[in-house]
């Protein structure tokens, strides 16, 4: 497993929903099913910003790309975000394999 699997995602700039049943939980970005989140984290800095914290296990590389990447995720929904989508991402993604 990679030394860091964790993201942070600002909730100002991006929905989280986490719904959970039994061992089942399902955990859900903008919109998107996140498979592999092993720990959910939520942070409340009262009158500067809400964060969750998300940490995943191997499960995540069961996602469609480029959902299935740490990196790619952190640039679409993390810290590191510039408001980039997803269709901006893939397509930056695929140029830089060429």
């Amino acid at each position: 497993m990679a030394s860091n699997r964790t993201i942070s995602v600002n909730t100002s700039e991006h929905d989280v929903l986490l719904t959970a049943r039994k061992n089942h939980p399902a955990v859900f970005v903008d919109g998107m099913f996140l498979d592999g989140v092993e720990r959910v984290e939520f942070t409340n800095h009262y009158l500067e910003k809400c964060e969750v914290v998300l940490t995943f296990n191997d499960r995540v590389e069961t996602n469609p790309f480029p959902l299935n990447d740490i990196t790619l995720l952190e640039k679409l929904f993390g810290q590191s975000s510039n408001g980039q989508s997803l269709r901006d991402i893939v397509v930056q993604t695929l140029e830089d394999a060429d």
